[in-house]
């Protein structure tokens, strides 16, 4: 090699078996790989949030598949589901035996943890409201991890007794994983009028968009926050309240 040559090579630059490379400092090394990791630092968590939106709404969207084709599927057995067993003023035990013969046989291998309350399923440090403490119903986890809550909703006659409404479908994405909170991983369905539905429906009887999306960010995110994803498409959008909830 010609003396001196080494001298003559810039610092940008390497050599191998005598032909000139470019290669980078340390320093820009460093640089680059600390714009990388600010650039990763700022996306990652929106990144991540719609990642967890759609995992949410497919999920969804699957619990309502798997509810509504039982209920079909009983219905060919049952025929006209308004002949099937009615409900009692003993709503506990009248939600188990309705739900032990018309969706259990539906349901793909189905393990029940009989009747209690969220705050007694989830524990007391993993409920995320005091109603919690005191509403539940009949807790049914599928083989695919959802969590389905069957429960008969009730009135007071005027006599003063009790009267059964609409059987109820509360659905837990994900069981005891948290956050367990309305509209972020626990929603809910109602049986009414010989089908499924998002019981957003029936809260103030509205399919209005707009009206669904303040229900949803405030007063009912249980009911209002499905039937928002169902109107959706099964999509949970941009306006959708998921930080606040």
């Amino acid at each position: 090699m010609e003396e001196g040559f080494s001298e003559r090579v810039s610092k940008d630059v390497f050599t191998l078996n005598n032909v000139r490379r470019a290669a980078f400092t340390l320093a820009e090394v460093l640089i680059t790989l600390g714009i990388i990791g600010v650039v990763a630092a700022l996306t990652m968590p929106t990144l991540i949030t719609n990642h967890q939106k759609k995992v949410t709404a497919k999920r969804l969207a699957q619990a309502y598949s798997i509810v509504s084709n039982a209920y079909q599927r009983a219905k060919v057995d049952y025929s006209d589901p308004e002949n099937w067993d009615t409900p009692t003023q003993d709503i506990q035990n009248s939600t188990i035996t309705y739900v032990d013969k018309y969706f259990l046989p539906y349901l793909s291998a189905p393990k029940t943890s009989g009747w209690q309350t969220y705050q007694n399923y989830y524990g007391v440090e993993n409920s995320s409201s005091a109603s919690d403490a005191t509403y539940g119903g009949y807790f049914v986890e599928l083989k695919n991890g959802t969590l389905l809550v069957f429960y008969f909703g009730s009135k007071t006659g005027t006599d003063g007794t009790l009267i059964p409404t609409e059987l109820n479908v509360n659905v837990d994405i994900n069981n005891l994983q948290g956050p367990n909170k309305p509209g972020k991983d626990r929603f809910t369905f109602i049986i009414s009028n010989n089908r499924v539905i998002a019981s957003g429906e029936t809260v103030q009887n509205t399919h209005d968009r707009t009206r669904l999306l303040e229900l949803c960010k405030s007063t009912y995110p249980l009911q209002a926050c499905s039937k928002l994803i169902m109107m959706d498409g099964w999509e949970i959008k941009d306006d959708y309240p998921w930080k606040s909830l």
